[in-house]
């Protein structure tokens, strides 16, 4: 199996991965915060939809990232830590040093494989595995 592949724990039906809102992931490279800011502000507090932000970051530092963007939503906006039920009107941002996926409406957290450590795809792993595990039917 590829590594980008989801296990069959991983995969899961069009019809089980459909939420009662719609999800919504977002990319940016590390350059990106600026733009990541700007959407957020933008964006009312209470749009029905889960926010899901996969950046890269680097593996071998902390990172404020949920902390910085909390200051541009009211809506609460948290780090993944335990694999959390998406809920509307919620941001989540990918840790650094992890891959993360979405599954049956939660978010789970994957060890980054050492041979990725320093060519790190995490939104293009991240989209992929979500778009075959929703038969197509997922937008980012």
């Amino acid at each position: 199996m590829a590594p980008d592949e989801p296990t069959t724990e991983e995969r899961s039906t069009p019809a089980e991965q459909a939420a009662a809102f719609p999800i919504v992931g977002i990319g940016a490279s590390a350059g990106g915060l600026q733009a990541l800011q700007q959407l957020l502000q933008a964006l009312p507090p209470d749009t029905g939809m889960g926010f899901i932000i996969v950046q890269h970051l680097s593996p071998d530092h902390a990172s404020s990232l949920a902390e910085i963007l909390g200051r541009s939503t009211t809506m609460p906006v948290c780090e993944v830590r335990e694999e959390p039920e998406v809920k509307a009107n919620h941001v989540y941002v990918i840790p650094p040093g992890r891959s993360m996926l979405i599954a049956e409406g939660r978010l789970r957290l994957l060890p980054l494989p050492q041979e990725r450590r320093f060519v790190h795809h995490g939104i293009d792993q991240f989209f992929h595995r979500w778009s075959r595990m929703t038969g197509g039917s997922s937008s980012a």
